[in-house]
């Protein structure tokens, strides 16, 4: 039971868009439990598998019978004769190469659509300007109280990305070297990311983090800045 569960759970949490560290404190395990039994190093205890159930949502039933979606298909129920199986019935949503194609692309619109509000944002905010660094001090004020939300949001997709081991890139790989092929969802994902990793670059520029310093903002937003120029850099 342990690779089948460990692999809805992944899925399970790359669906809901959660960190490690955000969905063990939803279903109230350790992170590092978490993270254990993502990867099928843990089997859960009884106790553990009603507060994953919960956590997500599912009965404990409906948790532990996702393990019967990686069944062979030649083990698939019999279909009556003369009857088409379903493809949007139960079997299409227990087919594990359809939802995970699903959620791939659901993060790939999501995120395409974030690059696209960060870069007409940015166009509108700056007017063009090519380093909002260069913008008077009252239209700076209101480009970095505007850009708040997108860099905090781009850390948070930056997470859930890179988590090691249980992020969403690393779900993609082994993905990709289970099938032995990448899938176009999983290049149209990458190229999104990067599209928003670029559209972050001018908004976490170093001048723009020397303008925060300069203007004498809390620490603690310059270094937000400051790291999100990092991971843009990094993707």
């Amino acid at each position: 039971m342990q690779e089948p569960l460990a692999r809805k759970l992944r899925l399970l949490r790359a669906e809901r868009g959660l960190t490690l560290e955000e969905a063990a404190k939803k279903i109230g395990v350790a992170r590092e439990s978490l993270g254990l039994l993502e990867r099928g190093k843990r089997r859960p205890h009884t106790p553990t598998l009603a507060k994953l159930a919960n956590g997500y949502g599912l009965s404990v039933e409906e948790l532990l019978s996702l393990e019967e979606e990686d069944r062979p298909d030649s083990e698939e129920p019999d279909v009556p004769s003369g009857q088409a199986p379903s493809t949007s019935g139960p079997s299409a949503k227990g087919d594990p190469d359809r939802r995970i194609l699903s959620y791939i692309d659901s993060w790939t619109n999501f995120i395409d659509a974030l690059a696209g509000d960060i870069e007409e944002w940015r166009y509108e905010e700056t007017g063009g300007v090519l380093d909002p660094a260069d913008l008077p001090d009252d239209k700076f004020l209101a480009f970095f109280k505007g850009a708040m939300p997108y860099i905090q949001t781009y850390r948070r997709v930056y997470r859930v990305v890179y988590a090691e081991d249980v992020g969403l890139l690393p779900l993609l790989e082994a993905e990709v070297t289970l099938r032995g092929y990448k899938d176009e969802q999983v290049e149209r994902f990458e190229r999104a990311f990067r599209r928003l990793s670029r559209a972050m670059l001018p908004v976490a520029s170093e001048r723009v983090e020397r303008r925060l310093d300069e203007l004498a903002l809390p620490k603690n937003v310059v270094q937000m800045f400051r790291e999100a120029r990092r991971e843009s850099r990094a993707a």
